[in-house]
């Protein structure tokens, strides 16, 4: 709804639509957690024990679908952040870019259903046309929200806060494609049976460290590699947190650190 108010707003400059999407901002806004994904329950004070839920299932209504964990949310929650300029965008931002793998978005980054339910081979699939054509959708509608590419990249760089140098115009002649920096690579499928595996490349030899972490951003295993050599290493997960207990299933999120540098991916761990 927020993603089409603001393409009429642009279009017919109609006053009445500026306070529905900052009531609408003001809602979203409350109901992002420290990680940047969305708060499905939260407690409420009618009586002992209640909860107050922002997904259908838990309404009792059994027509509508799980709501919870597609990843089009963070994008309309982005166009709509970014729109009003709302210091949540940085957080969900963030936590978009870590579900992203080499482009691609999956349908969702949790709260799958079992098996025997019609929704199961969506939620499970590694990556969705229709979800990131949305997604792209949304990030397109907020670039041409601000007017100004540059501001834009600006304001989703992955540290707004830091300062901007000075631009200096070198005459020399460059290449205009320069080599990416070396990124790690996470295998889609385990050489064994419940282990993940990360593969990555370094550029000069840094001390390594690879940190689990679940959907609530709790730490489920801390890996430390030690010091490595520059070139390609591999590290594995056995899928066991720190007391040797194998995870449930769900998502996971992998922090690798070598050195200054760091990287975050997403894992899915299936049983």
């Amino acid at each position: 709804m927020a993603h089409g108010l603001i393409h009429l707003e642009r279009m017919t400059g109609d006053a009445a639509i500026a306070p529905m999407l900052a009531r609408m901002g003001a809602f979203m806004e409350a109901r992002i957690g420290a990680n940047g994904a969305s708060v499905y329950e939260e407690t409420c004070d009618d009586y002992q024990g209640c909860i107050t839920a922002y997904y259908s299932r838990a309404t009792g209504c059994d027509y509508d679908y799980d709501t919870r964990g597609w990843t089009v949310e963070p994008g309309y929650q982005l166009l709509l952040f970014d729109h009003l300029r709302s210091e949540k965008f940085v957080t969900v931002f963030r936590f978009m870019r870590s579900l992203e793998r080499r482009g691609t978005f999956p349908d969702l980054y949790g709260y799958w259903p079992p098996p025997d339910d019609p929704e199961y081979p969506w939620t499970i699939a590694d990556t969705s046309v229709a979800n990131m054509s949305i997604i792209f959708w949304s990030l397109a509608t907020a670039l041409r929200d601000r007017h100004d590419v540059a501001d834009a990249r600006l304001a989703w760089g992955d540290d707004p806060e830091d300062p901007v140098p000075p631009v200096v115009v070198d005459p020399r002649p460059v290449d205009p494609t320069p080599p990416a920096p070396p990124r790690p690579v996470l295998e889609s499928t385990p050489l064994v049976v419940g282990q993940q595996e990360l593969r990555f490349t370094l550029d000069a030899p840094a001390a390594v460290r690879l940190r689990v972490l679940d959907l609530n951003g709790r730490e489920v295993r801390d890996i430390a590699a030690g010091e490595r050599p520059a070139g390609t290493h591999v590290l594995r997960w056995d899928q066991r947190d720190a007391d040797g207990r194998r995870v449930a299933s769900g998502m996971y999120f992998a922090r690798l650190t070598a050195g200054a540098r760091e990287w975050r991916l997403r894992w899915v761990v299936y049983r």
